[in-house]
């Protein structure tokens, strides 16, 4: 699944960062992300080494014949969204190390950036799976001894703040990656610093345009 971040909307390099540039990406490996997340999926359970290594793994079509679960949609839907970020790019220029580094640190809170935005799309006011199921059931309440309203503001507190800013789905996608480029992870290495400060720079002056 993973795609030559070369090939992705760059007609120059010259205008490598350009505000329409940098959109494009964004807007096209989103779609991508989308669209294998709501029509594809596998039952392989890779590791995260797995796939920055682009291991080869038989996807299917998601069909009537297996209902996928939210332990499915879970997991899935942070394959789609290191998926996502791995095609960012700058990133065939890091080693795998600085990779896992990054990934592990952000990928998770992407993903909720991400479902958040699906939320939203959907016009729903808290978070679901792609399912149609809540991600915090009411169960979870008594499971964790926190009272209901606690929990319903947990699962709409992110949807509700997005709305109410009026982010469009264009910021988002800048802010999520401008988040993710963070120079100040200690075990990055030299090169790897250098190269996400730029990045960093250049996604924070779109956000700003």
């Amino acid at each position: 699944m993973f795609i030559k971040p070369s090939a992705i909307l760059k007609t120059d390099c010259k205008i490598d960062n350009t505000l329409d540039n940098i959109l494009g990406q964004l807007l096209y490996l989103d779609s991508r992300r989308t669209t294998i997340l709501m029509s594809k999926f596998f039952y392989e359970n890779p590791g995260l080494s797995d796939i920055i290594g682009r291991k080869k793994m038989a996807i299917v079509t998601q069909t009537t014949n297996y209902q996928l679960t939210d332990e499915d949609w879970r997991f899935f839907g942070m394959y789609t969204t290191v998926d996502f970020l791995l095609n960012l790019d700058f990133m065939e220029q890091l080693d795998v190390e600085d990779k896992i580094t990054l990934l592990k640190i952000f990928a998770a809170k992407a993903t909720m950036l991400f479902t958040s935005l699906r939320t939203m799309r959907g016009k729903n006011e808290k978070l679901i799976t792609p399912g149609g199921h809540e991600i915090l059931p009411d169960a979870l309440s008594e499971f964790f001894d926190v009272s209901l309203e606690f929990l319903r503001e947990i699962r709409s507190l992110l949807v509700n703040k997005i709305i109410e800013l009026n982010i469009t789905t264009e910021k988002l996608l800048l802010v999520t990656v401008i988040l993710f480029f963070d120079p100040a992870i200690c075990t990055l290495s030299g090169g790897c610093a250098t190269i996400v400060t730029s990045k960093q720079g250049a996604y924070t002056s779109a956000l700003f345009q």
